[in-house]
């Protein structure tokens, strides 16, 4: 009888650890399926810009007097991937776009007058119209090539690529590391999601806000979803 208390007693101790230990395993799971859900909800590329136009502003008025009408963004992209990985790069293609429309537009002012007297020039000119037309060309020609110069400027930002590495997202928190075993979770970037497609960045201390620190961006700042 005796024996089969101890046994009775011992069995409890049993069930009482596998009970506990199925409690952990379940509430790891269920932590693991909620970072799951939250990580695959901001996989995708968001998109954020910093306007930079007085910069151009500047060297248009020291150019020819007067700013355009024209902006320049500077466009920051990061992509969350679906095997745990992110990249936070410079979309390279927008900035050239958005540099090389503002240059196109500064330089239709610069060109407008001169255009026009090159234009009388060539008209009262004794020159037959094939040399006349030779000289208009060459003087088309001369001419700045705004691909070119817009490619120059971003050719200064390299490959464009500022940090990458794995993620995680958990409970509205975002953690980033250069390593797949070492996501600190002292160390987070405090985000939102919103219906319009935005995910807004409030707060944290890991590299990804040291990044806009870095820029003199302070959140929340907007990312937008591509």
């Amino acid at each position: 009888m005796l024996h089969l208390i101890i046994i009775q007693k011992s069995m409890k101790k049993v069930y009482t650890v596998i009970a506990a230990l199925m409690l952990i395993f379940a509430m790891t799971s269920c932590s693991d399926v909620e970072s799951g859900k939250a990580s695959s909800q901001i996989t995708g590329t968001w998109k954020y810009t910093i306007d930079i136009t007085d910069d151009f502003d500047q060297m248009s008025m020291d150019l020819i007097g007067s700013p355009t009408d024209a902006t320049v963004e500077m466009v920051y992209a990061i992509t969350f991937n679906e095997d745990g990985t992110y990249s936070l790069y410079i979309d390279r293609d927008a900035v050239k776009a958005s540099i090389q429309a503002y240059l196109e537009k500064m330089e239709n002012t610069f060109y407008a007058e001169m255009d026009q007297e090159a234009e009388k020039i060539f008209q009262s000119s004794s020159l037959s119209p094939e040399e006349t037309e030779k000289y208009r060309q060459a003087y088309l020609a001369g001419r700045n090539n705004t691909d070119e110069t817009a490619e120059e400027f971003v050719a200064r930002l390299g490959d464009g690529i500022i940090m990458e590495g794995y993620f995680r997202a958990d409970g509205g928190r975002l953690y980033v590391s250069k390593r797949e075993k070492s996501l600190d979770k002292d160390e987070c970037t405090e985000y939102v999601l919103s219906s319009d497609g935005t995910m807004t960045w409030t707060g944290g201390n890991n590299d990804l806000i040291q990044f806009l620190e870095g820029v003199d961006v302070q959140p929340p700042v907007r990312w937008v979803k591509q």
